[in-house]
């Protein structure tokens, strides 16, 4: 269940345009000018790329961030953005996570520093949420700091004494309680800090961590969408692209950009991975829970790659045998809700063979299902797509080789 979200104080539609329009000049001028010097390239102002569309209705994409030494993550989440909705929603996930890998470190934080890389932690996020993503940006924590010391420091109340030493990992940690504006040192101390070196901390160990993090990230996009970050955002964006690896090309982050500036606080939500602390061959991990975190996806996140909301009456072992085309027949035409693509992905995530997709030469109103089969197999489908009404079949409209055909018309829901 989503927290109920506090009154806010309504600010006058005009400076808040404003202030929009001018950080995001600031931000464009300042990426392509550092971005241009960077790469050796001239400087080229183009607004938005055309030849780069977004072809689903939505991308996940990993942020991390990384120590130092560039092996453990200590902050991982994966992001998914509704361009439909114009939402963000993200899901941190704790870095000592349990997940099954080839490593002697089982604890999801050690992903980044195999051979592999981005690809070893896509597959391990991927096994512990379901959810399948193909970009990421990894910041390191020095480009933590300095970013953070580029806009001033960010105002947090630290919860609780933090202090903590370890000469290993070169990690100092000395925070006081209270409300007080954390430099980009201090916000790594309060970013970093699990417990103290005799014990204590956070009651509920990582969670209590996760949650202390998503205060300061609160407060961070509070400080980003401020006034004063507008005269620092070119300082802001050379700071982030030096310290950054990601593969999202120049095109794709001026895309993001664009979108980004349309959205406001209420348009991202932040969820934790849901389990408990429990040991493990007598090393302490976080455990994921498995029914938990696919309700938490189902309700809160498009599925991918199989990822199935629980309590769910459709058979997955049934659906495998039963061949499924979809046809668009909306009229949306090419917007940034690919229906053909997500429809597919999500009956593809339920099991069932999707043999085709196509458009439909003509517009209908009313969506329906097909049923060529003589074992009712649309029966299942209706399970997902409740409001989607059955056709009996037309003899002049039969699909070789399908059992069920689902057609989009425009009142399609999903």
């Amino acid at each position: 269940m989503r927290r109920k979200k506090p009154q806010r104080k309504i600010r006058s539609p005009f400076k808040t345009f404003l202030v929009l329009l001018v950080l995001f000049v600031a931000v464009y001028v300042g990426y392509v000018c550092v971005s241009a010097h960077i790469n050796g390239e001239p400087v080229n102002f183009k607004f938005w790329d055309k030849n780069v569309p977004f072809s689903k209705s939505y991308q996940n994409f990993v942020v991390a961030g990384v120590d130092d030494d560039g092996y453990r993550t200590d902050i991982i989440m994966v992001c998914q953005y509704d361009f439909a909705a114009g939402t963000l929603h993200i899901l941190q996930i704790p870095r000592d996570t349990y997940v099954e890998n080839n490593r002697t470190d089982k604890k999801i934080n050690s992903a980044y520093g195999s051979a592999d890389k981005e690809k070893t932690l896509f597959e391990e996020i991927e096994t512990v949420t379901g959810l399948k993503a193909d970009k990421y940006v990894v910041v390191s924590f020095k480009g933590f700091r300095d970013a953070i010391d580029a806009i001033g420091g960010v105002t947090v109340n630290v919860p609780m004494r933090m202090y903590y030493t370890d000469p290993v990992q070169s990690l100092y940690i000395d925070l006081y309680p209270g409300e007080q504006t954390l430099s980009g040192k201090q916000a790594e101390m309060f970013m970093r800090y699990r417990k103290g070196n005799s014990g204590g901390g956070y009651g509920n160990g990582d969670l209590g961590r996760i949650a202390a993090q998503q205060s300061f990230y609160e407060s961070l996009i509070d400080k980003l969408l401020s006034p004063s970050s507008v005269i620092k955002a070119p300082k802001l964006l050379g700071v982030v692209l030096k310290n950054t690896t990601t593969n999202f090309s120049s095109s794709e982050l001026l895309n993001y950009i664009t979108l980004g500036l349309k959205m406001n606080k209420e348009n991202i939500e932040f969820y934790q991975l849901p389990g408990n602390a429990d040991y493990i061959n007598g090393v302490s991990y976080f455990v994921a829970d498995k029914d938990a975190v696919a309700a938490l996806v189902a309700n809160s996140f498009t599925p991918s790659g199989g990822a199935v909301p629980v309590n769910s009456d459709v058979s997955l072992k049934k659906n495998k045998y039963i061949k499924v085309a979809i046809e668009d027949a909306s009229g949306l035409g090419n917007s940034d809700m690919d229906l053909l693509e997500l429809t597919g992905d999500t009956l593809s995530s339920y099991g069932f063979n999707v043999v085709s997709k196509k458009k439909a030469d003509k517009v209908v109103k009313h969506s329906s299902l097909v049923d060529y089969s003589a074992k009712h197999a649309s029966d299942e489908i209706k399970k997902i797509y409740e409001n989607v009404s059955m056709t009996e079949p037309d003899s002049s409209d039969e699909e070789k080789g399908v059992d069920v055909k689902l057609i989009l018309g425009s009142d399609f829901n999903f």
